[in-house]
């Protein structure tokens, strides 16, 4: 699916295709619906973790995909995260993670 990610044109989302991580049709429907109010967050967080890791602006190659994947919350493995947010720019291999409780984001990190 193609979600809207201003100013930086439109970001590609999949789903986790493995059963443990598979969101529904229903669930995959809430999360587009709530995508233009989280968006903005998703960006300033990415943003801050290029500046951190001394990137550039990953979202100016306008070649953002987005993996979704849902997560049994797990207090000491990732925050008691529902959600992982599996941001890519391009064929570099790195991921930039974002883990979500609910609609609140708990962890984030670049994995190299």
């Amino acid at each position: 699916m193609k979600l809207e990610a201003p100013p930086y044109g439109d970001v590609t989302a999949s789903c986790s295709e493995e059963a443990a991580g598979k969101m529904d049709s229903r669930e995959q429907a809430a999360f587009a619906k709530t995508w233009p109010q989280a968006w903005s967050t998703y960006r300033e967080v990415l943003e801050e973790l290029f500046s951190s890791y001394d990137h550039d602006n990953l979202f100016e190659k306008k070649q953002t995909q987005v993996l979704i994947v849902k997560l049994i919350p797990n207090k000491k493995t990732n925050g008691g995260a529902d959600l992982l947010l599996r941001f890519s720019f391009d064929d570099s291999g790195i991921t930039w993670d974002i883990f979500q409780k609910g609609r609140t984001i708990v962890h984030a990190q670049p994995v190299f």
